[in-house]
């Protein structure tokens, strides 16, 4: 009787410690930037600190903390896009790097 107690509650305690269905969702409320038009080896950086090549922001969005911020898109040294902006919410702003002509 004491085996079959003991077997009984190993089994539920291996029931309990089956995986729990969960469905759990984060979103991110905060505001973003996408850049368009850069070319692909610019170097990005938000208020003077490099965040990556421009190559790695074609096909997700820069997420960014709300308030003013200063976006500045560099190629071989020269500005291609120095702008300040306001984001906030969890908005999307779009920026277009102007093309060489």
């Amino acid at each position: 009787m004491k085996n079959i107690m003991i077997m009984a509650f190993a089994g539920l305690i291996l029931i309990g410690c089956a995986n729990p269905i969960e469905h759990l969702e984060t979103t991110d409320g905060r505001p973003s930037i996408v850049l368009q038009g850069a070319p692909s080896n610019a170097g990005v950086y938000i208020d003077g600190k490099y965040i990556g090549r421009a190559s790695d922001y074609t096909s997700k969005a820069i997420i960014i903390e709300n308030g003013t911020h200063t976006v500045t898109v560099t190629e071989n040294g020269n500005d291609l896009l120095s702008q300040k902006i306001f984001v906030s919410g969890s908005g999307t702003k779009t920026l277009t790097v102007p093309t060489g002509k």
